[in-house]
């Protein structure tokens, strides 16, 4: 049966709701969920034939994959997304999260993926709402995670210098995402002193996000765990660091995240 005009609207409606409910499961580190929502979001799209609302779909259900660690699955739906025909702004975003997913599961292609997303986005001039704002200070970000993934640090630092000199204070996530991938990669090279500065940083800017920024919270819990497993873990800076970061979790049950 074909679709009216009404109910194309509602469906479009549905499907970015389901799409939210998936981004807000994400949110809570609530990957099942994360995954129930995105299956809506996939099947509203389908019967639209909307392939902007399909990729935003197979995003999240390639995201829920990845964060399980389920590579596998997250390379599936993230293909399958690659597939379609997509706006530019949209493309570079699925191209983005490709080069994570492909780093993270050892297959080739993730650096030229994030050359193709960064490409794109030196070229756009308006984001779609649907999907994340994949601009330049963005790839940079994902750079320093795909290299990470790859075991690059030397390129991962340089990706996430690049980005700090480019992403506006405004966006405070990012800069907390920042601050925390610098702790991240400085762990990597045994310099514990100036990673916990990062930390630092990365904790307070992250208090100032507010309480349900749980994904963020799981960056530094990871941080945390990561330093106090470290040479440098005994120190008083650093347990006063763990205290300060379980103190911001509370009761909420937190997973460690460093993606």
């Amino acid at each position: 049966m074909s679709l009216n005009h009404k109910n194309k609207e509602l469906l479009v409606v549905l499907a970015q709701y389901a799409q939210l409910g998936a981004a807000i499961a994400q949110e809570e580190q609530d990957y099942n969920a994360g995954t129930w929502f995105a299956k809506k979001s996939i099947q509203l799209a389908s019967k639209l034939g909307d392939n902007t609302l399909l990729a935003g779909g197979l995003m999240s259900m390639g995201d829920s994959s990845y964060r399980k660690k389920d590579y596998s699955n997250a390379r599936k739906y993230i293909d399958e997304a690659l597939s379609l025909k997509l706006p530019a702004p949209i493309l570079g975003a699925v191209s983005l999260d490709a080069a994570r997913i492909y780093s993270a599961s050892g297959g080739e292609g993730s650096v030229k993926l994030l050359e193709t997303a960064t490409s794109i986005a030196r070229k756009v001039t308006s984001w779609d709402s649907y999907t994340i704002q994949a601009d330049l200070g963005f790839c940079h970000i994902r750079g320093a995670t795909v290299f990470l993934n790859r075991g690059d640090v030397k390129s991962a630092q340089e990706q996430i210098e690049i980005a700090d000199g480019i992403v506006s204070n405004k966006f405070m996530r990012r800069r907390a995402i920042i601050q925390s991938r610098q702790a991240d990669i400085l762990i990597r090279q045994a310099q514990y002193h100036d990673a916990l500065f990062h930390a630092e940083n990365a904790l307070t800017l992250a208090k100032d996000l507010g309480d349900n920024e749980n994904l963020m919270k799981g960056h530094i819990l990871h941080l945390s765990n990561q330093l106090s497993a470290s040479s440098f873990g005994p120190s008083r800076d650093v347990k006063m660091f763990s205290n300060r970061v379980n103190l911001f979790i509370g009761d909420r049950n937190i997973k460690p995240d460093p993606s």
